[in-house]
């Protein structure tokens, strides 16, 4: 199976100074700002989660596009009070939801949160102490392809900006078939770089 490889050095740096080397077939090429595109054929699900430093209130988002960087579909999911990791897992858990209920076979899903990484990665994440983690280890252990990634938090500016979208709809996810306005310039921003490396 292809994959793309994510290297970084964290320490002592913010993150609009990290640079990620993004592996693609033995192509390199280095970015702070661009998505990087799963492999011809998969589709690249990013997800993100916001929570309120004021209320605590959260949120989960995310949007799935094509190789070629388009879009496909996208979620927000009002979570009420929670925490920054929780935010992320249900993103997770909802993102994989939706690719599953459509039929996508090949998925990668690309998270910039390396705590939330570590849990769903973890050789024994179907038996983790978190409900969340062991729902999304059972969905990736579904019959489909899919491949989690850890990814720099500039290069998820799209499920970062819909998973802060106000949407308040007790608890359901709410999906959105078109691009939003909130995010086509991302998208547009990003479909040159997925084409000069595919």
């Amino acid at each position: 199976m292809e994959h793309i490889l994510f290297f970084s050095d964290m320490t002592n740096m913010e993150a609009s100074q990290l640079t990620y080397l993004c592996c693609y077939n033995g192509f390199q090429h280095r970015s702070s700002s661009h998505i990087f595109a799963a492999p011809s054929g998969w589709l690249t699900l990013n997800i993100d989660g916001s929570v309120s430093t004021i209320s605590s209130h959260g949120s989960a988002g995310g949007l799935i596009r094509d190789s070629e960087g388009s879009w496909l579909t996208g979620f927000n999911r009002h979570l009420g009070i929670t925490t920054p990791l929780q935010a992320e897992l249900w993103a997770i858990h909802e993102g994989l939801l939706l690719a599953w209920s459509i039929g996508f076979e090949r998925l990668q899903c690309q998270t910039d949160c390396a705590e939330a990484y570590n849990f769903i990665t973890s050789s024994n994440a179907n038996s983790s102490s978190l409900t969340l983690v062991r729902a999304i280890s059972r969905l990736a252990s579904r019959a489909w392809m899919m491949d989690f990634c850890l990814i720099c938090r500039v290069a998820n500016e799209a499920a970062d900006s819909i998973s802060k979208i106000p949407t308040y709809f007790g608890g359901s996810t709410f999906i959105f078939s078109d691009a939003l306005f909130e995010i086509i310039f991302c998208l547009l921003r990003d479909i040159p770089f997925v084409d000069s490396i595919s």
